[in-house]
């Protein structure tokens, strides 16, 4: 009944906006423009997941990173933990880039999922792994 994709397919987040991509063969490319005003589109193939998206907070980091305010970012960051892990469950720490992986930049951010206790679904079985984390770009 189902069959293997004849082409890769490549999409974009700029829709969603803000979820994790966790990196597997798929032949699904997720796409998300990075690094600010550099305007750098990063690719990576797997599945993605959206996650609540919480305005406010992605727009202060946005500004954050805009004027390289590294205050404002660390504040913003420990913000969006604090409501992802109180609206969707998730707890998660920042890792560096996996080897071959595109490394962490304004708009990607690698991550380890510690906890992930939604009641929705099993995302709890992504505990332990590191994934990308996509957010808006500055720009």
């Amino acid at each position: 009944m189902w069959g293997v994709l004849k082409d890769n397919i490549r999409l974009h987040t700029f829709d969603h906006k803000f979820g994790i991509v966790v990196a597997c063969p798929t032949g699904l490319f997720w796409e998300n423009q990075t690094q600010g005003v550099l305007c750098h589109h990063v690719v990576i193939e797997g599945i993605f997941i959206p996650l609540p998206f919480p305005e406010e907070i992605l727009q202060k980091l946005q500004e954050a990173n805009y004027n390289y305010d590294k205050e404002k970012i660390t504040e913003a960051w420990r913000e969006l933990k604090e409501i992802l892990a109180k609206v969707d469950g998730l707890v998660f720490e920042e890792v560096d880039a996996p080897e071959g992986f595109p490394e962490n930049q304004e708009g990607l951010q690698w991550i380890k999922i510690i906890a992930w206790r939604n009641p929705a679904d099993e995302r709890h079985k992504l505990e332990g792994e590191i994934v990308a984390l996509y957010y808006p770009n500055c720009d």
